[in-house]
């Protein structure tokens, strides 16, 4: 999924212009350039040393983040939100 796409399904601004695609989600230490994570209060030394493709966190981040971000007002309910979208469950009625 583009990072563009989950920007538009979560309703949430993205800091700048980013064609990433993302497959999977991951902590802020362990993520890729095809990942995204979340990151906290506390957490800028973190932000600054990801390598993650997206991350989700609070507008105060995003001048420490080295990549693009989804601005949210409640990052963890958006990651959360997200992870919903990148790992949807499948509809298992019995038969």
């Amino acid at each position: 999924m583009l990072a563009t796409e989950l920007a538009a399904q979560l309703s949430l601004p993205l800091s700048e212009e980013c064609s990433v695609d993302i497959q999977s989600a991951a902590s802020l230490s362990d993520a890729e350039l095809h990942q995204l994570a979340y990151a906290g209060r506390g957490l800028e030394d973190e932000i600054k040393k990801t390598t993650a493709g997206v991350i989700i966190a609070s507008a105060d981040h995003v001048s420490c983040a080295p990549c693009p971000v989804l601005i949210s007002k409640n990052p963890r309910l958006d990651f959360a939100r997200a992870l919903n979208l990148i790992y949807p469950k499948e509809n298992t009625f019995p038969e």
